[in-house]
């Protein structure tokens, strides 16, 4: 990643023009710092890597205007993880040229006063190597205090030499302690009065990564001995250290993950229902006066039916089905984020990850593509190296993303167990999904292991994710960022991308040769492929068509059973039924369809955002065949297995 430095507006050297630079360890509360200097908006976690890329900022301050870069999180200045490079290779050890054509600078080390040894380890590790023109911050005070946690900041500040501060970046009072700090320590240096430095053991350390952190964090240890002290009682019998004991437990551990994964699953489908059906009927109500619209505007009746039949059935359908599922997710999704269970959840497979050749951060990147594969592929950034977030990007489509729910429901409401009543009810459908995404997480680890043993070999390595402290989420900001940032954002993009696929569609469905439309003709050509893996040509047909968006595969495949010319919404469960045993549907074809489901190509802005983050078409390609080829071999040993147990009965 290529940075632009900041340069004075006369360009020179000594304007009164100051950048700075965030540096911290990862979930010490950087990205809050950032954005309450600058009232931006950057959106924060509660667990490891959250920020993976640089962020770009400014504030004035007594008429001077300060540039922020907010660094990713990092355990040392000059890394050995791929995922911190940009701090210590691109920025703070920048070549001479390059800092010389900056305007006066400084870093701000953000420290973590719950736990102050590995931030003390990073600003040894950046005054040794990158000199003393740095401030230490120490955030999570207040959290700190709660916990009888007491730091000696003037003796720390004597002891490291350079400015300490101790903030909770909630409290404006505390962040304008902090900016006036910072001018003074870079403007009127003579105000900062610091009496003595570093102590011989703070320096010369080896460039060797596991050395030199051993060593930094020796010399750490003993400061914060020095400098800390507890006033209430620390030892391993408080309510944190007996709820990890029980979340992180290798007997409680993973059952308890699988629950709080289902029961969301389980509010997730039986919340979205309601909205889902009165949206459905409101954008029913709405069509004939759009319908009408056009008609005053006197458009041609073939293109009102593009227009009514195709685009604005297509993205009302998508709205419906895609929105509240989201809207519900997303936000308790981010819950559990805020408040520390996801890295626990990465804890926790770690080891299983591990005989994959990948590590646990992969678990975070899954749990990312249950919500969307893309968000899944740009959160494969935090990965430890290039190889593994490569196997990452492509194995994150092998995650059922929200907009498959909706399908894999109604595929278990209608043909797995219990009466139609039980099914309704929601539990059904979320046991049918759990499991199938139980199986996700399977086919990635043996998918993960023969691409680090053959295309993209890797040895695995030892990777730092720290359990955070659990916090108290703040749930009107878990509303707006989820809502905002990524329901909103994703719905977006899949309307841009599928308005174009619903015209497409209609036109197959209406456009007619020797009376046969050409629809059909795709599904005939299509079928005997489709009867080969238990299936039929219109289903095959229909994951074709939905690749701008999967919400829209069941109406697609309805619309080609019932030859309506315009996509049809059923729903009514046991209507649905008829249509599909109507059509020659059988168990063999719902387990197959729901395979399908799982495993076939990434929608069209995932395939985007893969290129985006990859530059890489071979990558895009992989990204394709991958997921196909699993569930082309999922299919055959269904439908050959079923075959093989109605020969013994």
């Amino acid at each position: 990643m290529k940075l632009k430095w900041f340069k004075s507006g006369n360009g020179e050297k000594n304007a009164a023009k100051l950048t700075l630079y965030l540096l911290g360890n990862p979930n010490v509360g950087k990205s809050t710092v950032f954005n309450a200097l600058t009232g931006l908006k950057q959106h924060t976690g509660n667990w490891s890597g959250k920020t993976v890329d640089a962020a770009f900022g400014k504030y004035t301050y007594n008429n001077i205007e300060h540039k922020i870069i907010d660094l990713p999180g990092t355990h040392a200045v000059n890394s050995c993880f791929s995922e911190e490079e940009v701090t210590g290779t691109e920025i703070m050890l920048g070549s001479k040229d390059s800092q010389e054509s900056v305007c006066r600078s400084t870093t701000i080390i953000i420290g973590d006063g719950t736990s102050l040894e590995r931030s003390i380890g990073l600003a040894l590790d950046y005054l040794e190597k990158c000199g003393n023109n740095a401030i230490f911050c120490v955030n999570l005070c207040d959290i700190a205090k709660k916990k009888g946690i007491e730091i000696n900041f003037e003796k720390l500040q004597k002891t490291l030499g350079i400015p300490v501060i101790g903030i909770s970046a909630k409290k404006k009072s505390d962040i304008n302690s902090l900016k006036t700090l910072i001018d003074d320590f870079m403007l009127n240096p003579k105000n900062i009065k610091i009496k003595s430095g570093l102590d011989g053991d703070a320096v010369n350390f080896k460039n060797d990564c596991s050395s030199s952190i051993s060593g930094r964090m020796q010399t750490a240890k003993k400061i914060m001995n020095e400098c800390v002290k507890y006033t209430k009682d620390q030892n391993e019998k408080n309510f944190e250290y007996k709820f990890d004991k029980i979340l992180t437990s290798k007997r409680y551990g993973i059952p308890i993950m699988i629950l709080c994964l289902g029961f969301i699953l389980w509010l997730t489908i039986c919340g979205a229902n309601y909205p889902s059906d009165l949206l459905a009927k409101l954008f029913g109500f709405l069509k004939p006066y759009v319908e009408g619209f056009f008609v005053y505007l006197h458009f041609p009746q073939f293109l009102i039916g593009i227009l009514c039949d195709g685009v604005y059935e297509t993205v009302t359908w998508i709205i419906a089905v895609m929105l509240p599922p989201m809207a519900i997710f997303f936000p308790l999704f981010t819950l559990l984020e805020d408040f520390g269970f996801l890295p626990r959840i990465a804890f926790n497979l770690d080891k299983c990850y591990a005989r994959t050749n990948m590590s646990g951060k992969q678990c975070l990147t899954q749990c990312m593509g249950l919500g969307c594969n893309c968000v899944g592929v740009v959160g494969a950034r935090i990965m430890p190296n290039e190889t593994q977030r490569t196997v990452a990007i492509l194995t994150n489509s092998l995650m059922p993303c929200n907009g498959r729910f909706a399908l894999l429901i109604a595929m278990s409401t209608i043909f797995i167990g219990g009466s139609m009543a039980v099914q309704v009810s929601g539990v059904i459908p979320m046991l049918c999904v759990l499991f199938l995404i139980c199986l996700s997480v399977v086919v990635t680890w043996c998918v993960s292991y023969c691409l680090t043993k053959t295309i993209y070999k890797n040895d695995n390595e030892i990777f730092a994710l720290e359990l955070p402290e659990y916090r108290k989420p703040e749930i009107a900001k878990t509303l707006i960022i989820s809502l905002v940032n990524r329901t909103a954002k994703i719905v977006g993009r899949a309307l841009l991308v599928s308005a174009p696929t619903g015209a497409l569609v209609w036109l197959m469905a209406n456009i007619q040769i020797d009376g046969i439309t050409l629809l059909s003709y795709a599904s005939n050509a299509l079928d005997p492929f489709g009867r080969f893996l238990g299936v039929d040509g219109f289903i095959i047909l229909a994951f074709i068509l939905s690749l701008p968006a999967n919400e829209i595969t069941l109406p697609i495949l309805v619309m080609g059973y019932l030859a309506t010319g315009s996509m049809t919404e059923i729903s009514d469960m046991e209507t649905l039924k008829n249509i599909l045993t109507a059509n020659g549907w059988t168990i063999v074809t719902a387990i197959n369809m729901m395979l399908l489901t799982l495993y076939h190509s990434p929608c069209i802005t995932t395939l985007l955002t893969i290129y985006s983050e990859t530059k890489s078409l071979k990558t895009v390609a992989l990204s394709i065949v991958i997921p196909c080829v699993v569930g082309i071999l999922l299919c055959l040993l269904v439908k050959y297995g079923f075959a093989i147990i109605s020969l013994f009965m």
